[in-house]
């Protein structure tokens, strides 16, 4: 009698671990199913201009948790009004993924500081920071840093080239992730967001007649 009534205690906590177990698994299967749509985050591909999916090429290099990422993307739009939607504070908002507020704190120069809130999707909540932006519109490129972020320091450059008919954004990112999470996350999230813009960019400017 004294055995079962420590065995049910006992079968009862294991069945307890067991469905927390699967209920952890599933749960990293859905994440890694949503973060990570595409297995290209983790190698660069073969030759610089090769096309995959969204992107004309794309680059990536490592070292240690440390990363660069080189993406281009084609748009068929005047590069004028490719830059000028990119630097268009005033809209951007609308373009970027998850963005939940973007406003201008500070303007200076060729310098914008930027607030900018957003939905972090692989840590499941809302998060808000400044940006800063260095533009030179001249020579259509514009650079953006992290200013005190906990989670990476994180610089942007991006140039605008004229291709044919076309438009190239040219994309370069440093970044350096402060949270322990695996980097194939910070990789793809920010690549992900790269090509969501592109989209949001494209929808926006392909159907427009080109300016004279």
């Amino acid at each position: 009698m004294k055995r079962k009534k420590v065995l049910i205690p006992v079968l009862v906590l294991a069945a307890a671990v067991m469905g927390l177990f699967v209920l952890w698994m599933q749960r990293k299967a859905v994440e890694r199913e949503v973060l990570v749509p595409q297995e290209v985050v983790r190698q660069p591909v073969p030759s610089a201009g090769a096309p995959s999916g969204d992107l004309v090429s794309e680059e990536l290099k490592e070292e240690g948790r440390n990363f660069q990422l080189h993406l281009v993307a084609e748009v068929r739009a005047d590069p004028r009004m490719v830059y000028a939607t990119l630097v268009d504070f005033e809209h951007l908002k609308e373009l970027i993924p998850d963005c939940t507020q973007l406003d201008v704190v500070e303007s200076s120069g060729n310098k914008r500081v930027v607030y900018m809130k957003r939905f972090i999707l692989f840590m499941g909540k809302e998060m808000g920071g400044n940006v800063e932006y260095t533009l030179y519109p001249e020579e259509m490129k514009f650079e953006m840093k992290t200013l005190r972020d906990p989670n990476a320091n994180l610089t942007e450059k991006w140039v605008i080239e004229p291709a044919g008919d076309k438009t190239h954004v040219v994309y370069h990112a440093d970044v350096a992730p402060k949270l322990k999470v695996p980097i194939f996350m910070a990789q793809a999230w920010i690549k992900e967001n790269f090509v969501d813009l592109m989209k949001a960019v494209k929808g926006r400017l392909e159907t427009q007649p080109a300016s004279g």
